[in-house]
C-alpha cells in the first residue's frame, strides 16, 4: 500500500514519516496490495470541523474522519486487478490528537497511530455501529498497535 501525505499542521516530519511507515506495514499485514493508495491528511480543528459539518452533518471537531473511495464489492475484489486504485482518505486532526494523547497519558505519535489505524480500518469496511462490530474493530486496532510497537516507532515520546 502506498500512502500520500498532506500535512496542513506542521507536524514534525519524523513523526509523519514514522506514521506513513506504520500505515504501509499495517496495510501489508492486512493484505492490502502494494498498488493501492491511501491519502493521509493532517488538519487543524477548523478544517476537521468544516469536514465534519459538510460530510457528516455534525457540529464541532473530531479526531479522525475516513472517506472511503471503494464500496464493499470493490474491496472484495482488491486482489483481482493489477490497476492502481485509491482506497480513500484518512483525515486526522493533529490538535485533537495532541489533546487526547495528553489526556490519556501517552505520546502524540501513539495517538496519531491509533487514529490512522482507526481510519484505515474504516476504509477497509470496518464499522462500530453495534457492540459486536465495535469489539471486532477494537481487536483489529490492538493487533495493529502491537505492530506499531514492534517497529519501535512508538518509543520516542513525541
Amino acid at each position: 500500500m502506498k500512502v500520500a501525505v498532506s500535512d496542513h499542521t506542521g507536524t514534525e516530519p519524523r513523526v509523519v514519516k514514522d506514521l506513513v511507515r506504520f500505515l504501509v506495514k499495517a496495510g501489508e499485514s492486512m493484505g492490502v496490495p502494494d498498488r493501492i493508495e491511501l491519502s493521509l491528511v493532517l488538519v487543524n480543528e477548523s478544517e476537521i470541523s468544516d469536514l465534519n459539518r459538510k460530510y457528516l452533518n455534525r457540529k464541532g471537531s473530531t479526531d479522525v474522519l475516513a472517506f472511503p473511495l471503494m464500496d464493499l464489492d470493490q474491496l472484495d475484489s482488491l486482489h483481482e486487478s493489477d490497476e492502481e486504485d485509491l482506497l480513500g482518505d484518512v483525515v486526522i486532526c493533529a490538535q485533537v490528537a495532541r489533546s487526547q494523547a495528553k489526556e490519556l497519558g501517552h505520546a502524540f505519535r501513539d495517538e496519531l497511530s491509533l487514529l490512522a489505524i482507526h481510519g484505515l480500518l474504516h476504509l477497509l469496511g470496518s464499522t462500530h455501529e453495534n457492540n459486536r462490530d465495535e469489539r471486532d474493530m477494537r481487536v483489529k486496532e490492538k493487533e495493529l498497535i502491537n505492530l506499531w510497537e514492534s517497529i519501535g516507532a512508538h518509543q520516542e515520546n513525541v
